[in-house]
């Protein structure tokens, strides 16, 4: 019994120890309950946590690996040494614990958030949206999944949805600091936009013409990217939609009428200048609004486009069998 609670305190110890961030003394004290225990998964999981906090992922990743070992199906393991792999910067290694860790547990949002890290690392950006919007889906108090998902949209230049992923940052956390300056980014670049297009706007933006390559259905891609790349693109097509149906709407029920009550108003013999400065404000505002609503959808286009681009790079990449 002695030997037990040796134990038993060895462990409390180790726990205040790592609570309070001293690490070196948490390892010290989870390494001597090894001694007596090493069956017991939580001291390797203290371990991998001081160790990561310590900076020595190296060693965190071998007593992850030593979690995994005693518990096969401890999703948290997996999806923490994706977190360690991220850090590391061996994305591809992430994207494959991570991978496992999700198939045990499909309602990490913490997973599908360093899910998101490494996909955006690695330049895979439509893949990073999809994982990072499962994040928030799965809370919808997420700030940094928010702002993340902001950060991948900036990189695709499609500033609006950038533009709303910030806000919803801010809005959970006001005081955040990377969302504020990514809010403030986006709002420049757009204004920037705004200057080299018409007052009307455009409905899609110029573009090079598109690539003479094959479909994606000949894509030499695994199962897993293939769902992956399915769940993406249904997104986007969602998106697309309802972008094309709040512009059809505006143009149907406000800037059509608007435009002709402009006119009336401009044909009559005695024209009220109030009544037409009131006719004028209404139509630039459906305009602006309608601005606004054709960039969004050119946006979404260009996600579309350049998700298709990453697919067919990364089939490329893949030697046929």
């Amino acid at each position: 019994m002695a030997e037990t609670a040796n134990f038993d305190d060895l462990c409390d110890r180790a726990r205040r120890h790592l609570r309070a961030r001293e690490f070196r003394e948490a390892i010290a004290l989870f390494q001597e309950a090894c001694e007596q225990d090493d069956q017991q998964v939580e001291l390797y999981e203290g371990l991998a946590t001081a160790h990561f906090l310590l900076g020595d992922c190296e060693a965190a990743i071998a007593h992850f690996r030593r979690v995994t070992e005693l518990a096969p199906r401890r999703a948290s393991a997996y999806i923490n040494q994706g977190a360690v792999y991220n850090r590391m910067g061996n994305y591809e290694k992430a994207v494959e614990v991570l991978r496992r860790g999700l198939q045990l547990d499909q309602r990490s949002a913490e997973g599908y958030y360093n899910l998101g890290i490494a996909y955006r690392r690695s330049q895979q950006l439509p893949m990073a949206v999809t994982a990072y919007r499962e994040a928030v889906r799965l809370n919808p108090r997420f700030a940094e999944a928010f702002q993340n998902l902001g950060n991948v949209y900036f990189d695709m230049a499609n500033y609006p949805q950038a533009l709303v992923h910030f806000k919803k940052a801010l809005d959970i956390r006001p005081q955040f600091e990377a969302a504020r300056n990514g809010l403030a980014a986006t709002e420049a670049a757009i204004q920037s936009a705004k200057q080299a297009e018409n007052p009307f706007g455009r409905l899609v933006a110029d573009a090079p013409p598109p690539r003479e390559v094959a479909s994606l259905a000949s894509c030499r891609l695994n199962p897993e990217e293939r769902e992956l790349d399915r769940q993406a693109v249904y997104s986007i097509l969602i998106e697309i939609g309802a972008n094309a149906g709040r512009l059809l709407e505006l143009l149907r029920d406000h800037l059509e009428p608007g435009i002709r009550e402009m006119d009336r108003t401009l044909m009559q013999e005695t024209t009220n200048p109030r009544a037409a400065a009131a006719s004028r404000e209404k139509l630039g505002q459906f305009i602006s609004r309608y601005d606004r609503e054709s960039r969004r959808l050119a946006g979404t286009v260009r996600e579309l486009r350049d998700h298709e681009t990453r697919m067919l790079e990364k089939s490329e990449q893949v030697p046929a069998l």
